[in-house]
């Protein structure tokens, strides 16, 4: 493993942990690949986190979209995450029009909070929903990609509500939504390649249960399972 998928891998690992244990799943090369997918997920989501304003997240994502253009222009940046994701990109023929709404979608990071649940479903769909079909993309899978919309949707919802970005009044809403989601995704049909950018909904399920995070070991084990049984 060379230096650039090992930290991408080791900072999935510390800031995603679930997506992290269901990538590992996956293939190689596409465990690698979702590995870099995932740390530059990872550089979008903690923008707001690292900046006092709304300008300066702007910037940092504007040098985002500048790098992906660069990418997909033949070029690169030296950084890890850059240069993993480039290696990645070129294997799958991913459309850039993917990344470039992943990055759209973090603008509302900085411009401030979700104010209903109309804007809180929107955003998780552009956010996490954009980022399963990213995934499924790396494992070779497009056709998976509504089934990877739901599913991330989903997903990211559930996030909202595990960080505390919910309003109170929403949190039932917003739950009942993540729940017909991953239904919706469960309902159709992905092949098994696309399992691992998937296989975390085990851990929403948890959480929308009981509305309270399961332990790691938990967690994992989830996950582990649902690999075993080839379901998400």
């Amino acid at each position: 493993m060379d230096h650039d998928v090992r930290y991408c891998a080791e900072a999935v690992r510390r800031l995603d942990p679930h997506r992290y244990i269901a990538a590992l799943f996956a293939a190689e090369p596409a465990r690698t690949d979702l590995f870099a997918l995932y740390a530059f997920n990872l550089e979008l989501a903690t923008v707001r986190e690292q900046v006092s304003e709304p300008l300066v997240g702007r910037i940092r994502l504007q040098w985002w979209r500048d790098t992906i253009g660069d990418i997909y222009r033949g070029a690169t940046r030296e950084t890890p995450v850059v240069r993993a994701l480039k290696a990645a990109i070129e294997r799958h023929s991913v459309p850039r029009v993917l990344f470039d709404s992943l990055i759209d979608a973090r603008e509302r990071d900085v411009a401030g909070q979700p104010a209903d649940l109309a804007e809180l479903i929107a955003y998780a769909e552009a956010t996490g929903g954009t980022l399963a079909m990213l995934g499924v993309e790396m494992l070779g899978a497009p056709e998976a990609a509504e089934t990877a919309r739901h599913a991330g949707t989903g997903w990211a919802l559930t996030g909202l509500l595990r960080a505390g970005r919910v309003p109170p009044l929403l949190a039932d809403p917003v739950a009942d939504e993540a729940r017909r989601r991953l239904a919706d995704a469960r309902a159709s049909r992905a092949p098994r390649v696309a399992l691992p950018a998937l296989l975390q909904l085990a851990v929403a399920d948890a959480y929308l249960a009981r509305r309270r995070e399961p332990s790691r070991l938990g967690a994992q084990l989830r996950i582990a399972v649902n690999a075993l049984r080839r379901r998400f």
